[in-house]
């Protein structure tokens, strides 16, 4: 088999709700011990994901905001290496026009501090780099399915998509996980690409991989993966449910 390259969502599957990721500490020491990367993919701005690959002690470049730009940190400064999404100022203006024509929503731009932290569930200062955003706007949709489809109908027609992730609905430009992630590992020498997800703003790095990590959720049972060659699948949730697909996949390697 070639090396391994692990591409991972944080909330919902390496991160738990509250956002802590104790279970996954052994999985992580073992990608470590075998010199396996591990590639952040995310939906959370650059700083944030930053701040977690100090917290993960991984480096080297991740992608941020659903698919929207490949980054990297030199030192406390953020270099973008590619970019695939338009820039937030022109998702925020086809949002105040949507706005106007009578769709409810809310998102980190209508928040002040005290409530992205209410929204979130975030700590402060995580709160702060999660308001750093420069591509997408996170959303909470406040009206049935029906209306959420003639939203992201609307979108399309401003060149814009909306992925449903864990907590958020978010907006951005013509721009996926997967797309982002083959880009990425194009830069790698031959690898086997493991994704591992377990929301539907993750479909699109599951189905681009040769092995799919499913985290077990409230959207995984009904998300058909096509592609990979190998579909492993989580007993449990968040981060104890993602250490037992590494471990297994590790295993069988």
């Amino acid at each position: 088999m070639k090396p391994l390259l692990v591409v991972t969502d944080l909330d919902g599957s390496l991160l738990n709700e509250d956002y802590s990721f104790a279970e996954a500490a052994p999985a992580l020491a073992e990608l470590r011990e075998r010199g396996i990367p591990l590639v952040i993919n995310s939906s959370k701005s650059a700083r944030e994901c930053a701040w977690w690959q100090q917290q993960l002690a991984t480096d080297g470049p991740f992608i941020c905001e659903n698919g929207a730009a490949i980054a990297r940190c030199n030192g406390a400064e953020i270099l973008p290496l590619q970019q695939f999404a338009p820039p937030r100022s022109e998702v925020l203006a086809a949002l105040r026009v949507l706005r106007g024509e009578g769709f409810e929503f809310a998102g980190f731009d209508d928040w002040s501090l005290d409530e992205l932290v209410a929204a979130t569930g975030l700590p402060r200062h995580q709160a702060r780099l999660a308001a750093q955003r420069q591509y997408s706007e996170p959303l909470l949709f406040g009206e049935d399915s029906t209306r959420q489809a003639a939203f992201v109908q609307r979108l399309a027609e401003f060149g814009l998509g909306a992925s449903q992730g864990g907590r958020f609905l978010t907006v951005c430009g013509d721009s996926d996980k997967g797309k982002a992630m083959l880009a990425l590992a194009s830069s790698y020498s031959a690898v086997t690409l493991v994704a591992a997800g377990d929301s539907p703003n993750d479909l699109g790095m599951l189905c681009s991989a040769d092995i799919a990590l499913l985290i077990r959720s409230k959207y995984s049972p009904s998300m058909e993966l096509t592609g990979p060659a190998t579909v492993l699948r989580s007993e449990a949730t968040g981060s104890r449910g993602w250490a037992q697909v590494i471990m297994k996949l590790l295993q069988e390697e």
